[in-house]
């Protein structure tokens, strides 16, 4: 069934793309016009899973409107999940310049940076974020795995409290928690954690 899926998908793909060639030969499109149709295309191939197929319709909306800073949103997203951060990082810098970034984006700046390893570049984007928008629980544990990959356990217990503040049923929270209390050398605290995440774990 799941292969049957991806054929139709890729036949839609190679519709839309068939269709473009044969409108853009039927009439002479504005650049404007072309670059809101590839990024239309673009955002619904990556919101598919097509990550190679819209990072190309991303580019070419890029190049016919370089001020496209929606584009520039979902090509940093498909590069996140294709694991280019660097260029995901440059496409994050383009919207930002515009001066329209949002708790999301600075979201993901931080997975690109942590990917990097560039620590405290990753936790500066995840604090924008959490001050753009405060409840956002997962931003918050992925701050707690920044400050346990540098050994500041009293931060990331922080964090990782926070993260629980906001969500109480995500038992990764308290184990990461847990392993935490457990590299600070508080054992019991560790223990206590650990016993709640499988409890949380048991109910989900």
């Amino acid at each position: 069934m799941l292969e049957k899926l991806e054929v139709i998908l890729q036949m839609f793909i190679l519709a839309i793309k068939r269709f473009l060639d044969w409108l853009e030969g039927l009439i002479e499109l504005k650049p404007q016009d072309q670059a809101n149709v590839y990024s239309s295309i673009g955002k619904k191939q990556v919101d598919k899973g097509s990550y190679d197929d819209g990072i190309i319709s991303l580019k070419k909306a890029i190049e016919l409107n370089a001020h496209d800073t929606e584009a520039y949103r979902k090509l940093s997203y498909a590069y996140i999940k294709k694991g280019l951060w660097d260029e995901a990082i440059e496409c994050c810098k383009k919207v930002l310049a515009n001066g329209t970034g949002d708790a999301a984006l600075y979201f993901q700046l931080g997975v690109a940076y942590s990917k990097k390893k560039s620590f405290q570049e990753a936790a500066d984007s995840y604090k924008k974020s959490l001050e753009l928008s405060p409840k956002q629980p997962e931003v918050c544990c992925r701050l707690g795995l920044l400050y346990d990959q540098q050994k500041m356990f009293d931060e990331a217990i922080a964090s990782y409290l926070k993260a629980i503040e906001f969500d109480s049923r995500n038992p990764k929270y308290y184990y990461s928690l847990g392993l935490a209390y457990d590299s600070k050398g508080q054992h019991d605290k560790a223990i206590e954690y650990l016993r709640k995440a499988m409890e949380v774990e048991e109910v989900a």
